[in-house]
């Protein structure tokens, strides 16, 4: 009982962010099997958050990688992308989900958007495409990868290969080693992730 009545002090002290859960979040928590071990995670998560706010970019950074790398990858042969919170309560997903996890942690720690990128690529020797985060910090783009606890430069990470990235602006494509805005352009993630923050907005 105490677990739920954590959440719904949540409820009343949260602002409605990627990461906000609602009552009807706690009624389905309720009849999961392993319900104490989702509102734990929740809890850390808070937690995370506070302890993280004040760091300095660069270690807001690192933090938000390596936390989020903990959580137990599971593969998806649907393809589904699911919001921040259900990567929470669920406590499992894909490359694009812990990519779209970091992309809006690293927002509620109020760092610039327009400086963040998930990106397409494709790992050596894989046949299947792969999703990172990129981060532009002095003229570099940082990698933050499910893969690699390590923060890299992209150009130090010779096992990707580059396709294409986007934020909340539109999609990208690299011309001499920076990113460069595509015109008349309607990517399908674009598409997907334009409906993710729609949906957050919602509090859906």
């Amino acid at each position: 009982m105490k677990y739920f009545l954590i959440l719904f002090i949540f409820i009343n002290i949260l602002k409605a962010d990627a990461f906000s859960v609602n009552k009807d979040d706690i009624k389905r928590i309720k009849k999961l099997y392993d319900k104490s071990q989702t509102i734990q995670r929740i809890y850390n998560f808070k937690k995370f958050f506070q302890k993280t706010k004040t760091c300095t970019e660069v270690n807001k950074l690192n933090r938000v990688n390596s936390y989020i790398n903990k959580i137990i990858g599971k593969a998806d042969k649907t393809n589904e992308w699911i919001t921040p919170k259900e990567f929470m309560i669920r406590g499992r997903g894909d490359c694009e989900d812990y990519t779209l996890t970091k992309y809006f942690a690293l927002k509620k720690l109020n760092l610039d958007t327009n400086k963040i990128y998930p990106s397409v690529v494709k790992v050596k020797g894989s046949k299947n495409y792969h999703m990172v985060l990129l981060y532009e910090k002095d003229h570099e783009l940082l990698v933050l990868d499910n893969l690699s606890w390590k923060m890299l430069p992209l150009q130090k990470r010779k096992n990707l290969k580059f396709y294409y990235a986007f934020n909340e602006n539109g999609s990208y494509i690299m011309k001499n080693n920076k990113l460069v805005k595509e015109e008349n352009i309607n990517r399908g993630e674009v598409k997907y992730f334009k409906k993710m923050i729609e949906d957050i907005k919602n509090g859906k």
